[in-house]
């Protein structure tokens, strides 16, 4: 799911930036500042996904551990 949400801050990166050519200074400008803020979202996004990416296998290692346990408990 944030994998799309990633394919789609690329695809609004290139709507803005082609939005972007148009002759208007003003208009310009503003695009490019949706432009930096659509950027650093999607930057935020994929950080987030590298992090969780990195916990994953000691969440699983975690899980893994108390699962002796758990059966253990379930016997009594």
């Amino acid at each position: 799911m944030k994998r799309t949400a990633i394919e789609a801050f690329n695809e609004t990166i290139k709507i803005f930036e082609e939005q972007g050519r148009t002759p208007e200074k003003c208009t310009r400008k503003r695009l490019r500042s949706h432009i930096a803020e659509i950027h650093e979202s999607r930057t935020k996004l994929e950080q987030e996904l590298r992090t969780q990416a990195l916990d994953n296998p000691e969440i699983d290692k975690r899980m893994n551990s108390l699962k002796p346990d758990l059966m253990q408990r379930h016997k009594i």
